[in-house]
């Protein structure tokens, strides 16, 4: 959902948040892990800041449509794993 090295959403990622933003404010409260990824192309250390930058961008697109709370939502960064 994420454009090769980029940590922008495509609009693909916003038809699929937009979906899933009314299941997460139906469980709102409950703790949330936003988890982001890479390929495998590419060293760890950048894989691994692109994966955190991935997680991010999807918390604040959620929390900016008012899907999620900054309370309950943590972020993780994986790179290629």
């Amino acid at each position: 959902l994420f454009a090769f090295n980029q940590a922008i959403l495509n609009p693909d990622a916003e038809v699929t948040l937009r979906a899933l933003g009314p299941m997460l404010k139906k469980h709102e409260g409950k703790p949330i892990t936003i988890e982001g990824h890479t390929d495998a192309f590419g060293g760890d250390p950048f894989n691994q800041k692109l994966s955190e930058r991935r997680a991010v961008t999807v918390f604040e697109w959620l929390l900016s449509n008012k899907f999620v709370t900054a309370d309950n939502v943590r972020t993780a960064g994986f790179g290629r794993k």
